[in-house]
Formats: structure tokens, C-alpha cells, sequence
């Protein structure tokens, strides 16, 4: 029998890529104990899967039986490369050969990128600062006293299995491909975007950050929600320009900051030419009063009033044609108007 344990624990070591025949023999020794009660498989949380996995090798045969998966940690068990469950927090007794395939941190988490790289729609290059926070689908659960990170196992079992293969150097998986989509939509965003709409107030005087911060969190949102992830906010920070751009703005801000400055300086001087004008308006129509009073004819009717009708016609026109060109249309000027006019009358008909 010591030569087939040998052949069969160096067949072990082989098929399970063990690092010594120890190892082996501890795997075998297991195998051969399958029919103990309370076996236990190994144990799992959501640090550091692989080195698990690569220091007890049973995690990678699977059972018959028990399972420990610790808090805040959802395991996903497969046979031979099929998915069979969705375990939670506790202990749980596997099948044959049903093995934790994947591990999962259903906690809040946060994740961050500095210094992404982004175009405008007129091709000005800028950088920001990108983070999320997110976490396993709840499946509209909120934390209890029996579970206290609650989880959707159909979102837990999208997460596990949504990796992505980088130019075929890198796989994503779900928590770092969660970033990655987060800050791929802002690129996204900010590709549709001049750089004047996206860094002024203008003309809508809304700042166009939050209003980005928050469509980039909705589109991100929408994806990774088919992924089984539920983001729960993004922070957008602000954007670096580079040196020539940022003293361009300066000196638009500085222009439009004067421009700002000047009016009401423009606006007093309006309206203290209004005030000339319509005093030169006023005296001109005290004047005419006074030269009405003293020309008209029912005044002095002994007077020779060939002569003064004349002159005095020729200045009443003249002042007739002062206030009408003034264009204001305040009572006073409108009773001199109508006095001027039967002046006017009363020398015609002399």
C-alpha cells in the first residue's frame, strides 16, 4: 500500500501544482478522510484569496465538507468550472469536489485615480482627480443586526464573474473595473465638451463641474449596475489646465471683471446726461413762458407790434423747434407746446 499512497501523492502534487510531496501527503491524507464528520475544507475572507488558496490546497479540491467564510465576505463555489452557489458569512457544508472559486468584499469601498487625462471637443488637454465608492448590489436591503453588509447573491454572482482582460496584459476585476468605467465616462463627457463649457458659469451662470460630476456618475452608475455593483457616489475633483490656457483665462476673467467695473460708471454717466438734457428742457421752457408772457398781444395793445410779431415769430419757432426735438414728453413741456402754438396763432393773425 506504500507504493500506491507514493504514485498517488505524486500524482496530487502534480495535478494540483503543489509546491512539495508534504503538501501532497496533506492533501491525500484528506482525501482519505472524507467520510469524517465536521471535516473542515479551509476558511476565507475577502483578503488575500489567492495566498489562501495557494496555502491550503484543499480550498482548490473543494469538499465534502465544511466551509467558513468570514464577515463582510461572500464566497462563490463551483464544480469543475460551473457556478453552483452564492454563500454568505457562516459556516457552510459543500458538496463534493465544490470548491470556493471566488471571493468577494461586500463592504462599502473606495476606490481612486489621480491625474486622469482627458481631451475637450477643441482639443485642450486637462487632468483631474477621480474616486467612487461602491459596493456589492443590496438588492434594496439595508443593514440589520442579522446582516450587517447586506448583499443581492444574483448581484454578488454578476460581480464575481464581470473581469475584464486588459490588452491582453491585465484583468479587471469587478472592484477595480468599477474605476475604470467611472473614469472612462468622464473622458467620455468631457469629449463632448468645449473647454469654455466646462470651466465658465456662463451664459446659464450654472457652473458646469457638479452638473458633469453628476452625469458621470449616472452614466457609471447605469453600467456597473448591470454588473452587479451598486455605486454609491463619485467625486469629481477640479480640472488642471495647462499654463498657456490658464493665463488665457486669466486674462478673460480680467477683461470681463473690467467690463463688469465700468458699468456702473457708464450707467451714472447716462443718466447724469439725461439730467442735462432735460434741465436745458425745463429752462428752455421757462424761457419760452417768459417770452410769451411778455410778447403777447393781450398784454400791451397800444404796443407797435409789427415789428416785435416778426422777431418774436421767428423766435418762438425756433423754440418750438428746441423742445420738439428734445422728445420729452413730461406735462410742463407739453403745456409749452400748446401755449407756444397759440402764440404762434395770435402772431399770424396780426
Amino acid at each position: 500500500g506504500w507504493l500506491a499512497r507514493i504514485s498517488i501523492s505524486r500524482f496530487l502534487e502534480s495535478f494540483y501544482d503543489l509546491p512539495d510531496h508534504p503538501s501532497a501527503n496533506s492533501l491525500l491524507s484528506r482525501f482519505l478522510a472524507w467520510g469524517v464528520p465536521n471535516r473542515l475544507v479551509g476558511s476565507v475572507n475577502h483578503r488575500g484569496f489567492a495566498e489562501q488558496k495557494e496555502g491550503n490546497p484543499q480550498l482548490r479540491v473543494g469538499g465534502p465538507g465544511y466551509l467558513l467564510v468570514s464577515q463582510g465576505t461572500v464566497a462563490i463555489t463551483e464544480i469543475n468550472g460551473r457556478f453552483i452557489r452564492t454563500l454568505g458569512p457562516g459556516s457552510h457544508m459543500l458538496d463534493r469536489f465544490e470548491y470556493p472559486a471566488a471571493v468577494l468584499d461586500v463592504r462599502p469601498q473606495e476606490r481612486e485615480a489621480t491625474n486622469v487625462k482627458m481631451f475637450t471637443s477643441d482639443g485642450i488637454d486637462l487632468t483631474a482627480d477621480v474616486s467612487v465608492t461602491f459596493q456589492v448590489g443590496r438588492g434594496g436591503q439595508e443593514p440589520s443586526r442579522e446582516q450587517t453588509f447586506p448583499f443581492d447573491p444574483v448581484a454578488a454572482r454578476k460581480a464575481a464573474y464581470s473581469t475584464i482582460n486588459l490588452n491582453d496584459e491585465q484583468d479587471l476585476s469587478w472592484d477595480t473595473i468599477t474605476l475604470f468605467i467611472t473614469a472612462a465616462e468622464l473622458r467620455n463627457l468631457v469629449a463632448e465638451s468645449r473647454l469654455d463649457e466646462l470651466i465658465h458659469a456662463w451664459p446659464s451662470g450654472i457652473h458646469p463641474h457638479p452638473r458633469l460630476k453628476r452625469a458621470m456618475e449616472q452614466r457609471a452608475r447605469l453600467i456597473m449596475r448591470n454588473d452587479g455593483v451598486e455605486i454609491r457616489k463619485t467625486r469629481l475633483g477640479r480640472f488642471d489646465l495647462p499654463e498657456l490656457v490658464v493665463l488665457q483665462n486669466i486674462n478673460f476673467w480680467r477683461s470681463q471683471w473690467e467690463k463688469q467695473q465700468k458699468l456702473p460708471q457708464l450707467e451714472n454717466e447716462t443718466t447724469t446726461l439725461e439730467e442735462v438734457d432735460r434741465d436745458n428742457v425745463l429752462a428752455t421752457a421757462n424761457f419760452v413762458q417768459e417770452l410769451v408772457d411778455r410778447l403777447s398781444p393781450t398784454r400791451s395793445p397800444y404796443d407797435q407790434l409789427e415789428t416785435k410779431s416778426f422777431r418774436a415769430l421767428e423766435a418762438v419757432e425756433g423754440m418750438e423747434t428746441h423742445l420738439r426735438q428734445a422728445q420729452d414728453s413730461s406735462p410742463l413741456i407739453e403745456r409749452q407746446l400748446a401755449a407756444i402754438g397759440n402764440l404762434k396763432q395770435q402772431l399770424l393773425d396780426e
